[in-house]
């Protein structure tokens, strides 16, 4: 999956509005510490870190366009940059959470919560780390990770944040907010970028790569055109 942590401006219009905690200066600490950074020129980088669950690399292979465009991009001006470090205006190489994603890195480790049903509230969560198992008592609140696009608002409409007709209708008591939570959901259609066209055939199309060469170098050596993201690579 491609990391990429978006504009910190972002994250400064959401502090901006209210959201005390959420400006890019406070966040950053939390995404560096669940990092685990393997590209070797962003090692020390002060918006990366080592020792995190999340596992960084580049992925293991990219079409040979892909340098052609990053040597255009700087010939005409722009930097190769990382594209969650300081800059962001220019192009580079895109890394991800090769062999790894949130659920591996944070979640399977999580044995159980334990909720106080009189009261709706988490006591205790238990886990599991290096094997030993632990439990983590509660002293102010737990905060639920993003559950999905889906899953998301409805965590939300299930705790009582939601336009109050809907949660009536529904039987939810109390109503916390009268927020339109879930309205406004939509589809993304195409992906953005460069669309361009070469005179040589090098890009990744199926027929291409869907043969027992290729599948033999991704199953042997994990390498070849099996081991790209396919979009994406460069940003």
């Amino acid at each position: 999956m491609l990391y990429d942590l978006g504009n910190r401006r972002d994250y400064y219009n959401w502090d901006w509005a209210g959201n005390i905690g959420w400006s890019y200066d406070e966040v950053l600490p939390y995404f560096k510490k669940s990092e685990n950074m393997g590209v070797e020129r962003y090692l020390n980088s002060s918006f990366h870190k080592t020792g995190g669950y999340l596992t960084m690399e580049e992925f293991r292979y990219h079409p040979k366009i892909l340098d052609t465009l990053l040597k255009s991009a700087k010939g005409i001006g722009y930097q190769n940059n990382d594209i969650n470090g300081e800059k962001q205006i220019g192009f580079g190489l895109a890394y991800g959470t090769v062999r790894c994603s949130t659920t591996k890195a944070f979640f399977l480790g999580l044995l159980n919560i334990l909720i106080d049903s009189n009261k709706k509230v988490t006591q205790d969560v238990v886990f599991k780390m290096k094997m030993q198992r632990h439990t983590v008592v509660v002293r102010k609140e737990v905060i639920v990770s993003s559950a999905g696009a889906i899953n998301s608002p409805n965590l939300l409409m299930l705790s009582g944040i939601r336009p109050p007709s809907q949660l009536l209708e529904a039987g939810i008591l109390p109503i916390i907010a009268d927020l339109k939570v879930g309205q406004n959901l939509q589809d993304r259609i195409t992906l953005g970028g460069l669309v361009y066209t070469i005179q040589y055939p090098i890009g990744i199309v199926f027929p291409r790569i869907s043969n027992p060469e290729k599948f033999t170098q991704f199953l042997l050596q994990n390498d070849g055109p099996l081991m790209t993201l396919g979009v994406g690579q460069a940003l």
